[in-house]
């Protein structure tokens, strides 16, 4: 009976243990996903909202178009897969892309490639240091509704190195032109998005990790130089909105497939979505080996 108790007693407190435990994980992953729903924000309420997704998620989906190449076009372009709706590449995006660091080195150079654009207005693509440090055009000006190459030698993808020292810390902007020669500064960075009727600094950029096209060979071509191939390290996707706040609510029309990008041997500074998914997975793991103790 001694023994019993004493086994009693054990099982008590190991159960507290891994309570505690259990919840601790539980306030981290709490945070985590509160991060996640912060990271790239303000969005309208219908992007907020996830309302252009048939199955609501933490993650904002672009609207779809009938008409234009959308981002999961981009992505089907260069990853060779058949998506059909934004909503699909869900599972690429990544949350906190403010701010990103440049991984050059004397021999490995941040490439900047411009893969599609689908607007009426001029847009140019351009980095500046943080902390101080003047915009730098890299890529544009650009218009029309087309993807601007393949990738293949006949028709390589336009492309820019970065201009800026290896290591700096630079974030992104896009200048939009609209017809009326009027010119408007997207960042990176929502809080410096107050132009227009974006009074409240909403986002205009969504990133997207493409880790399927690290290794992968395309034909890319810098100004009037030859096309060159070009190994991918670890690209991201950067898709932009290039309208700002309208009567109805929306960011434009809320598709991000203004201007297209594809960037590489760069990479954002913050910590993935993906983060998340690891604190779940540690407290399923958690949840499994209880539920062992207690059989």
């Amino acid at each position: 009976m001694w023994c019993n108790i004493e086994n009693n007693e054990r099982q008590q407190k190991g159960g507290t243990k891994v309570k505690k435990l259990l919840m601790n994980l539980v306030l981290t992953v709490a945070v985590v996903a509160f991060t996640s729903n912060v990271w790239a924000q303000p969005f309208t309420p219908t992007m907020a909202g996830d309302t252009y997704d048939s199955s609501p998620d933490v993650v904002a989906t672009p609207e779809d178009t009938a008409v234009d190449q959308n981002i999961h076009d981009a992505v089907n372009l260069l990853l060779g897969t058949g998506h059909t709706a934004n909503e699909q590449i869900d599972g690429l995006r990544w949350g906190a892309d403010e701010e990103w660091v440049d991984l050059s080195t004397d021999a490995n150079d941040g490439t900047f490639i411009f893969i599609s654009i689908t607007a009426a207005n001029s847009n140019t693509l351009g980095v500046y240091e943080v902390g101080g440090g003047p915009d730098i055009p890299v890529l544009g000006p650009n218009t029309g509704f087309l993807f601007s190459g393949d990738g293949s030698n006949g028709n390589p993808f336009d492309a820019a190195l970065s201009p800026l020292a290896p290591g700096a810390n630079f974030g992104w902007f896009l200048n939009t032109t609209d017809a009326e020669s009027n010119t408007i500064r997207w960042d990176s960075d929502p809080t410096q998005n107050v132009f227009g009727n974006d009074q409240i600094g909403l986002d205009h950029m969504l990133t997207y990790h493409l880790d399927g096209l690290s290794g992968q060979t395309v034909w890319i071509q810098i100004g009037a130089n030859p096309p060159v191939q070009y190994t991918f390290d670890d690209p991201y996707l950067l898709a932009w909105e290039d309208l700002d706040l309208n009567g109805s609510g929306l960011l434009g029309d809320e598709d991000f497939n203004d201007t297209i990008f594809l960037v590489d041997r760069v990479k954002p500074v913050p910590e993935p979505m993906s983060m998340m998914l690891f604190g779940s997975g540690l407290l399923g793991l958690v949840g499994s080996r209880l539920r062992k103790r207690n059989v």
